[in-house]
């Protein structure tokens, strides 16, 4: 089990000096279904910086040889508290006596102002003594997420599912064979068929996705009778091999894909052309293209058939240039279509989801960047809720999301979710934040979310006027109920009021009467 406890920056570029409570504390022991955190601001407020921070002060940390600790270098000092199974780890980046130095401690006990001084004895641990989560995923559908770009590999523990290709560009070809590979991935796990059918079905989808490629050099490498010998003639002498009319100086695409096998794992070449073999004699597999002598090969994922070693010999051949991606089909309303011909929410909510599915462990922490964008309401009230349906198992995951959407807020059940509000002072940029405790805005409307939890008032919202009218009804009784006028009170002045609305001088009189 894995939870975020707290996080404190101070001097920081973009965030300042700020604490980020990101967990009520007597709720940090609930393991009966995944955690959520989730975080709301205004535009500017940090929200991306902070999921980036939380990111890199983890993946610096776990990345860190213990011989290199005193080359550690994080462009604010830090104050990190997390629980991982029954160990409370607490990593402090501070300045002492002049000069920024890592402190690492074990189950000490919480103190919100912190001291050096404090608590050393018995709690200090070495480098070698701290655990992180199993994995660190970070997911992002924006173009320009603040997010490290790497390359994901299965044992790494920083996992980016952005939508970037390198650390500066992106493309729809590239999106789509992330899908494929997290698909693939994901079949290792006994529930793939199940929960994939349930994530189809809760976009609107049927049971159905089948993924097409076009084979090219046809006559060559799907005869059926390919042999290793005119495999590797046709990467030594293309322009001799009469299946190309590429010149010698004019090179085949995956040349460079032959060379690295060649030279580094030379017998995996004989299980390509076994492989491919088989799939010129599978009749299910490889099939004419309608109104066309073309061929295609077509996986279907709801096939019990497929393997993830199948998927690796068909990502090696689109290396070699012997496949090309043609097209990833789904189902609605008993129609095929390719995927990109889906909704912008649709498609960038398909490849998220199992993108997280396909890399999340037990005690992961899963970072999210505006789930919302491009989805429908209907599926932003009903996000939070199917998230933690989908990874109903990884009970001991911590989910923090930022987020500008009020019906996101409308999902998250009490017990296992905070929210963490974020404010900028417009006039000194000092960023402040406070952890919404003891609320269930679970099944709440959007009226009370924006009203309750985002601090938005809209024209004519009903618990403004509720509210309202308590506190007015309060002064003219001259009530003694000083404590929920206060609480009124504090609420409708974190509300944004041009400089003639009237509220002002509401305001004005309840404090005139509450100070008198």
């Amino acid at each position: 089990m894995f939870k975020l406890l707290y996080l404190s920056v101070s001097g920081h570029p973009q965030l300042g000096t700020v604490e980020l409570p990101m967990i009520e504390l007597n709720k940090a022991n609930n393991d009966k279904q995944p955690y959520t955190t989730v975080i709301i601001g205004a535009n500017g407020t940090g929200k991306s910086f902070i999921l980036r921070t939380i990111a890199e002060i983890f993946r610096e940390l776990k990345n860190l040889p213990e011989s290199k600790e005193k080359d550690f270098r994080f462009p604010s000092t830090f104050r990190l508290r997390y629980q991982l199974y029954n160990n409370i780890y607490e990593v402090v980046y501070e300045k002492t006596d002049g000069k920024r130095k890592l402190l690492f401690y074990k189950n000490r006990p919480w103190e919100k102002e912190f001291n050096v001084k404090n608590f050393t004895t018995g709690y200090s641990a070495p480098r070698s003594g701290i655990e992180y989560p199993d994995n660190l995923i970070v997911s992002s559908t924006m173009l320009n997420d603040r997010f490290v770009f790497a390359e994901n590999n299965p044992d790494v523990f920083y996992q980016y599912l952005g939508v970037r290709r390198t650390r500066s560009t992106t493309s729809t070809q590239t999106f789509s064979k992330k899908v494929i590979r997290y698909l693939f991935d994901a079949k290792k796990s006994d529930s793939f068929t199940n929960d994939f059918s349930n994530m189809l079905n809760f976009m609107g989808f049927e049971k159905y996705f089948k993924v097409h490629y076009h084979p090219k050099y046809h006559s060559l490498f799907f005869s059926g009778n390919l042999k290793l010998e005119q495999f590797r003639g046709f990467y030594q002498k293309w322009w001799e091999s009469g299946h190309t009319k590429r010149k010698e100086t004019n090179r085949p695409w995956g040349l460079w894909y032959y060379e690295k096998l060649e030279k580094e794992n030379p017998l995996r070449l004989q299980l390509l052309v076994d492989f491919l073999n088989n799939i010129a004699k599978n009749e299910c597999k490889l099939l004419n293209k309608p109104y066309s002598r073309a061929k295609k090969i077509e996986i279907d994922f709801f096939s019990s058939e497929n393997s993830t070693e199948e998927y690796d010999c068909i990502e090696d051949l689109v290396k070699l240039d012997i496949l090309n991606l043609d097209g990833i089909k789904i189902k609605k309303k008993e129609t095929e279509f390719s995927i990109e011909q889906s909704s912008s929410g649709e498609y960038h909510l398909l490849i998220s989801l199992l993108g997280l599915y396909s890399k999340i462990e037990q005690a992961s922490l899963i970072l999210i960047d505006e789930p919302e964008i491009s989805l429908h309401p209907n599926w932003q009230m009903r996000y939070i809720n199917f998230l933690k349906k989908m990874f109903r198992k990884h009970t001991g995951c911590h989910f923090v999301l930022t987020t500008h959407s009020h019906f996101l807020v409308s999902g998250l059940e009490g017990d296992s979710s905070s929210v963490l509000t974020l404010n900028r002072d417009t006039e000194t940029n000092i960023l402040y934040s406070e952890l919404l405790e003891g609320k269930d805005t679970y099944g709440w409307s959007a009226e009370e979310i924006l009203y309750r939890v985002f601090k938005v008032r809209t024209t004519r919202n009903y618990y403004l006027e509720l509210e309202l009218r308590e506190l007015l009804h309060k002064i003219a009784m001259k009530s003694d109920d000083t404590k929920r006028m206060n609480e009124i009170l504090a609420t409708i002045k974190k509300m944004k009021f041009s400089g003639d609305d009237p509220m002002n001088l509401i305001i004005e009189k309840a404090e005139k009467y509450l100070n008198k």
